[in-house]
This record gives structure tokens, sequence and C-alpha cells, in this order.
């Protein structure tokens, strides 16, 4: 049988490893944190987390994965847009905690870089914004794969970056283990000239 398939009108996501020394644990663990209104998870105060001096390098390349997912790989046009980190935290799941299903407001892409990783600490979910063919009928399947499926799950790694665009739905499941799961998670916004076929708008 001769045929092509085509993944259509799909949502990029984007996987890198960054490493880092024992001195990035360190400091996310003396923050100040303070436990979410869920009591699932401990976030930040600072919201800047990634513009300390420690995460100069870190930082810089983190910069430049954004910009490969979003002008390298999904074509946004570089000569009028630029990308601005607008927010930067860092989450600690201990033994029991998890992360309720979410997207990032006020945001174009958002990723989270792994830390702290203990066997068992709780998947990483990304939920599909519709079902298999969209329809809202849930079909038995002979198996799961990228054009069926309603959510897939990564098992978080240490020093693995993952980069999303903003709206993908996602969640963390519960922090099994006996030892605590930390990431820093990030905000991009874009900036610049925004068209329509009728309207120039800045951003």
């Amino acid at each position: 049988m001769d045929y092509n398939i085509y993944s259509l009108f799909s949502i990029p996501f984007f996987e890198t490893t960054l490493e880092f020394s024992e001195e990035v644990v360190e400091y996310i663990h003396s923050l100040e944190h303070k436990r979410t209104d869920l009591n699932n998870a401990d976030i930040s105060v600072s919201k800047n987390v990634l513009d300390h001096p420690l995460f100069s390098d870190y930082s810089s390349k983190i910069d430049s994965y954004i910009n490969e997912f979003v002008f390298g790989i999904s074509k946004f046009d570089q000569t009028k847009l630029y990308l601005e980190r607008v927010a930067s935290w860092s989450n600690i799941h201990h033994p029991e905690d998890w992360a309720q299903e979410h997207i990032h407001n006020n945001s174009f892409v958002s990723g989270v870089w792994y830390l702290e990783t203990p066997e068992n600490c709780g998947d990483l979910d990304l939920k599909s914004p519709h079902s298999g063919f969209g329809l809202p009928i849930d079909y038995s399947r002979s198996e799961s794969n990228e054009f069926n499926s309603h959510s897939w799950s990564f098992s978080p790694v240490k020093g693995k970056v993952y980069i999303f665009p903003s709206t993908l739905k996602h969640s963390v499941f519960k922090n099994e283990s006996k030892d605590p799961r930390s990431s820093i998670a990030f905000n991009y916004y874009a900036r610049g000239v925004l068209t329509t076929e009728d309207k120039l708008i800045r951003s």
C-alpha cells in the first residue's frame, strides 16, 4: 500500500539536556518558598530565579533553546518578534506532592528544567486539546500513538529541559518517592509587531 501520512496542526514539544553543578540545587533549596493554596507544592517567592548571577550561563542557554524552538523550529518571524523571559521560579514537590492540570497564562512559551528527580517522583503529563480525531468519544485503541492519544507522559530526568506552548495543558503526577523533586519553570512572552490581514499591533 502506497500512501503518505502527515501530522497536521501538531503541537511542538522540545526536549534537551542542560547539565548543572550541585551549587544550583543548593541555591534552590536556600530560597524562600511558600506552600501553594492546594497544598501540593512549594513555590519560590522569587519569580525571577534565572536572573540571579549564578544562572547567567544557564539562562543564556535556555534563551537559546527558546529561540530555536520559536524561530528555528516553529518558524515565527524573528525580524518582527523577540522573546522576553517574564518569569522563572523554582518548584519543590515533596513526597506525595503533585501539580494540578493547568496552562501558563500571560505567556507565549513555557518550560521546565528538572534538577532533582528521584525514582518514581511523578511524570510530566501533557494533555491533548481534543480527543482522537476531534470527536467527543473515547474509542478503543489497539495502541496509543501521537494521532489518537488523549495525553502523553514523560518521566522527569535530572538535567532535562522541556519547552512547549504556554497553552498546552499539563500536570505532574504524585511524587511517590521518599525525596523531593525540584525544578525551575519559566515563561517567555513574544514582543514586537503582531500582524493580521487588516491591522498592525505592537506587543
